[in-house]
Protein backbone atom coordinates (compact mmCIF):
# COMPACT_ATOMS: atom_id res chain seq x y z
CA UNK A 1 0.00 0.00 0.00
CA UNK A 2 2.95 2.06 0.99
CA UNK A 3 4.59 1.85 -2.49
CA UNK A 4 1.16 2.53 -4.36
CA UNK A 5 0.84 5.88 -2.35
CA UNK A 6 4.82 6.77 -3.16
CA UNK A 7 3.69 5.81 -7.03
CA UNK A 8 0.82 7.99 -6.90
CA UNK A 9 2.92 11.16 -5.28
CA UNK A 10 5.57 10.98 -7.89
CA UNK A 11 2.97 10.27 -11.11
CA UNK A 12 1.16 13.58 -9.59
CA UNK A 13 4.55 15.27 -9.44
CA UNK A 14 5.23 14.72 -13.02
CA UNK A 15 2.60 15.59 -13.96
CA UNK A 16 2.08 19.44 -12.11
CA UNK A 17 5.57 20.66 -12.59
CA UNK A 18 4.96 21.56 -16.41
CA UNK A 19 1.71 22.58 -15.73
CA UNK A 20 3.26 24.79 -13.24
CA UNK A 21 5.99 25.85 -15.62
CA UNK A 22 2.82 27.02 -18.01
CA UNK A 23 1.01 28.83 -15.37
CA UNK A 24 4.43 30.64 -14.39
CA UNK A 25 4.55 31.75 -17.98
CA UNK A 26 0.88 32.88 -18.04
CA UNK A 27 1.27 34.86 -14.77
CA UNK A 28 4.92 36.46 -14.75
CA UNK A 29 5.24 36.53 -18.73
CA UNK A 30 9.09 37.62 -18.81
CA UNK A 31 9.95 34.49 -16.83
CA UNK A 32 11.83 32.88 -19.52
CA UNK A 33 15.05 35.21 -19.67
CA UNK A 34 15.72 33.88 -15.73
CA UNK A 35 16.41 30.41 -17.10
CA UNK A 36 19.51 30.10 -18.02
CA UNK A 37 20.84 29.74 -14.99
CA UNK A 38 18.32 27.46 -14.10
CA UNK A 39 19.00 25.08 -17.42
CA UNK A 40 22.41 25.80 -15.98
CA UNK A 41 21.90 24.02 -12.34
CA UNK A 42 19.32 21.54 -14.19
CA UNK A 43 22.40 20.04 -16.88
CA UNK A 44 25.08 19.77 -14.22
CA UNK A 45 22.45 18.11 -11.69
CA UNK A 46 21.93 15.41 -14.19
CA UNK A 47 25.57 14.10 -15.72
CA UNK A 48 26.17 14.53 -11.44
CA UNK A 49 23.53 11.43 -10.50
CA UNK A 50 24.40 9.86 -13.95
CA UNK A 51 28.13 9.72 -12.98
CA UNK A 52 27.64 9.39 -9.42
CA UNK A 53 24.77 7.19 -8.62
CA UNK A 54 23.15 5.65 -12.02
CA UNK A 55 26.02 4.91 -13.99
CA UNK A 56 27.85 2.81 -11.15
CA UNK A 57 24.66 0.88 -10.44
CA UNK A 58 23.93 -0.08 -13.83
CA UNK A 59 27.42 -1.33 -14.20
CA UNK A 60 27.65 -3.24 -11.08
CA UNK A 61 24.52 -5.21 -12.21
CA UNK A 62 25.27 -7.84 -14.54
CA UNK A 63 23.16 -6.31 -17.55
CA UNK A 64 25.16 -6.91 -20.58
CA UNK A 65 25.73 -4.36 -23.35
CA UNK A 66 25.47 -1.56 -21.06
CA UNK A 67 28.30 0.82 -22.78
CA UNK A 68 26.72 0.12 -26.18
CA UNK A 69 22.91 0.82 -24.91
CA UNK A 70 24.26 4.44 -23.96
CA UNK A 71 25.65 4.90 -26.92
CA UNK A 72 22.19 3.81 -28.34
CA UNK A 73 20.41 6.36 -26.23
CA UNK A 74 23.09 9.27 -27.25
CA UNK A 75 22.11 8.80 -30.77
CA UNK A 76 18.22 8.58 -29.96
CA UNK A 77 18.38 12.18 -28.73
CA UNK A 78 20.48 13.21 -31.57
CA UNK A 79 17.95 11.66 -33.86
CA UNK A 80 14.98 13.30 -31.79
CA UNK A 81 16.91 17.03 -31.32
CA UNK A 82 16.42 16.63 -35.60
CA UNK A 83 12.35 16.99 -34.72
CA UNK A 84 12.10 18.65 -31.78
CA UNK A 85 14.86 21.37 -32.61
CA UNK A 86 16.65 21.35 -29.43
CA UNK A 87 13.89 22.18 -27.32
CA UNK A 88 14.97 19.51 -24.61
CA UNK A 89 17.57 21.76 -24.06
CA UNK A 90 15.49 24.34 -22.80
CA UNK A 91 15.69 26.29 -26.09
CA UNK A 92 14.75 26.14 -29.89
CA UNK A 93 16.19 26.99 -32.98
CA UNK A 94 12.44 27.40 -34.66
CA UNK A 95 11.95 29.82 -37.70
CA UNK A 96 8.33 31.55 -37.73
CA UNK A 97 7.21 28.99 -40.67
CA UNK A 98 8.58 26.15 -39.20
CA UNK A 99 6.03 23.30 -38.14
CA UNK A 100 5.72 22.72 -34.45
CA UNK A 101 4.83 19.09 -35.55
CA UNK A 102 7.85 17.62 -35.22
CA UNK A 103 9.20 19.79 -32.52
CA UNK A 104 5.91 18.56 -30.46
CA UNK A 105 6.29 15.06 -31.34
CA UNK A 106 10.15 14.80 -30.55
CA UNK A 107 9.54 16.11 -27.14
CA UNK A 108 7.08 14.09 -26.62
CA UNK A 109 8.71 11.27 -27.01
CA UNK A 110 11.74 12.36 -25.06
CA UNK A 111 9.32 12.81 -22.14
CA UNK A 112 7.71 9.47 -22.52
CA UNK A 113 11.29 7.57 -22.78
CA UNK A 114 12.60 9.21 -19.75
CA UNK A 115 9.25 8.72 -17.76
CA UNK A 116 10.16 5.04 -18.79
CA UNK A 117 13.11 4.29 -16.57
CA UNK A 118 11.68 6.22 -13.85
CA UNK A 119 8.52 3.75 -13.30
CA UNK A 120 11.28 1.33 -13.55
CA UNK A 121 13.71 2.69 -10.94
CA UNK A 122 10.28 2.79 -8.16
CA UNK A 123 10.78 -1.12 -8.72
CA UNK A 124 14.25 -1.35 -7.92
CA UNK A 125 17.21 0.55 -5.21
CA UNK A 126 17.58 3.23 -8.62
CA UNK A 127 15.40 5.79 -6.82
CA UNK A 128 15.84 5.35 -2.99
CA UNK A 129 16.26 8.53 -2.51
CA UNK A 130 14.13 10.13 -5.41
CA UNK A 131 17.55 11.89 -6.79
CA UNK A 132 16.53 10.79 -9.97
CA UNK A 133 12.82 12.34 -9.49
CA UNK A 134 14.08 15.59 -9.19
CA UNK A 135 16.49 15.40 -12.26
CA UNK A 136 13.41 14.69 -14.58
CA UNK A 137 11.55 17.75 -12.52
CA UNK A 138 14.12 20.32 -12.75
CA UNK A 139 14.60 18.98 -16.29
CA UNK A 140 11.48 19.35 -16.56
CA UNK A 141 10.00 23.04 -15.07
CA UNK A 142 12.11 25.01 -17.48
CA UNK A 143 11.07 23.02 -20.99
CA UNK A 144 7.79 23.87 -20.30
CA UNK A 145 8.33 27.13 -19.82
CA UNK A 146 9.96 27.56 -22.81
CA UNK A 147 7.09 25.40 -24.55
CA UNK A 148 4.57 27.66 -23.18
CA UNK A 149 6.78 30.36 -24.47
CA UNK A 150 7.02 29.27 -27.94
CA UNK A 151 3.35 28.47 -28.16
CA UNK A 152 1.84 31.16 -27.19
CA UNK A 153 3.81 32.89 -30.05
CA UNK A 154 2.96 30.92 -32.66
CA UNK A 155 -0.73 29.79 -31.84
CA UNK A 156 -2.11 32.66 -30.12
CA UNK A 157 -4.72 30.74 -29.23
CA UNK A 158 -4.61 29.92 -25.07
CA UNK A 159 -6.55 26.72 -25.84
CA UNK A 160 -4.39 25.02 -28.37
CA UNK A 161 -1.65 26.03 -25.82
CA UNK A 162 -3.50 24.70 -22.82
CA UNK A 163 -4.24 21.10 -24.96
CA UNK A 164 -0.29 20.91 -25.79
CA UNK A 165 0.78 21.62 -22.47
CA UNK A 166 -1.34 18.79 -21.02
CA UNK A 167 -0.08 16.26 -23.51
CA UNK A 168 3.15 17.22 -22.49
CA UNK A 169 2.42 17.26 -18.99
CA UNK A 170 0.66 13.25 -19.07
CA UNK A 171 3.75 11.82 -21.28
CA UNK A 172 6.63 11.39 -18.99
CA UNK A 173 3.68 9.82 -16.55
CA UNK A 174 2.62 7.86 -18.92
CA UNK A 175 6.11 6.81 -19.62
CA UNK A 176 6.09 5.79 -16.09
CA UNK A 177 3.10 3.92 -15.67
CA UNK A 178 4.71 1.92 -18.95
CA UNK A 179 7.86 1.44 -17.12
CA UNK A 180 6.26 0.09 -13.57
CA UNK A 181 3.49 -1.71 -14.60
CA UNK A 182 4.80 -3.54 -17.66
CA UNK A 183 8.35 -3.98 -17.26
CA UNK A 184 7.86 -7.86 -17.19
CA UNK A 185 6.93 -7.48 -21.14
CA UNK A 186 10.01 -5.53 -22.00
CA UNK A 187 12.93 -7.46 -24.20
CA UNK A 188 15.53 -5.45 -22.16
CA UNK A 189 16.03 -5.49 -18.45
CA UNK A 190 15.58 -2.30 -15.93
CA UNK A 191 19.47 -1.51 -16.52
CA UNK A 192 19.68 -1.45 -19.92
CA UNK A 193 17.13 0.79 -20.02
CA UNK A 194 18.12 2.94 -17.70
CA UNK A 195 21.57 2.82 -20.08
CA UNK A 196 19.59 4.16 -23.21
CA UNK A 197 18.24 6.78 -21.05
CA UNK A 198 21.58 7.30 -19.42
CA UNK A 199 22.51 8.40 -22.80
CA UNK A 200 19.85 10.36 -23.99
CA UNK A 201 20.79 12.59 -20.11
CA UNK A 202 24.43 12.91 -20.86
CA UNK A 203 23.27 14.35 -24.30
CA UNK A 204 21.11 16.65 -22.84
CA UNK A 205 23.11 17.77 -19.93
CA UNK A 206 26.38 18.59 -22.23
CA UNK A 207 24.17 20.21 -24.66
CA UNK A 208 22.42 22.69 -21.71
CA UNK A 209 25.97 23.80 -19.91
CA UNK A 210 27.39 24.25 -23.15
CA UNK A 211 24.83 26.34 -24.72
CA UNK A 212 22.76 28.00 -21.84
CA UNK A 213 24.69 31.32 -22.95
CA UNK A 214 25.11 32.92 -26.27
CA UNK A 215 28.94 32.94 -26.53
CA UNK A 216 29.06 29.43 -24.90
CA UNK A 217 31.65 30.39 -22.39
CA UNK A 218 31.36 30.07 -18.72
CA UNK A 219 30.87 33.13 -16.68
CA UNK A 220 30.60 33.22 -12.95
CA UNK A 221 27.07 32.95 -12.28
CA UNK A 222 26.93 29.98 -14.71
CA UNK A 223 29.62 28.10 -12.88
CA UNK A 224 27.84 28.77 -9.18
CA UNK A 225 25.19 27.29 -11.11
CA UNK A 226 26.95 24.18 -12.22
CA UNK A 227 28.61 23.72 -8.74
CA UNK A 228 25.50 23.94 -6.91
CA UNK A 229 23.82 21.26 -9.24
CA UNK A 230 26.89 19.28 -8.60
CA UNK A 231 26.72 19.81 -4.98
CA UNK A 232 22.77 19.03 -4.63
CA UNK A 233 23.37 15.42 -6.29
CA UNK A 234 26.08 14.50 -3.68
CA UNK A 235 24.21 15.43 -0.81
CA UNK A 236 20.91 13.63 -1.72
CA UNK A 237 22.89 10.64 -3.04
CA UNK A 238 24.75 10.69 0.13
CA UNK A 239 21.32 10.42 2.33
Amino acid sequence: MQKEIIVKIDLFILTIIPIIGALLVFSIGGIKKHLKLLLTFSGAYLLSIVFLHILPEIYHSDAKNIGLLILLGFFIQVLLDYFSRGIEHGHAHIHENTSLSGVLIGLYLHAFLEGIPLGMADLTHLNENHSFLLGIVLHKLPIAIVLTSLLINQYKNNKKVIVQIIIFAIMSPLGFIYGYYFHESFPLRSEQIMAVVVGIFIHVGTTIIFESSDTHSINFAKLIAIILGFVLSVFLIAL
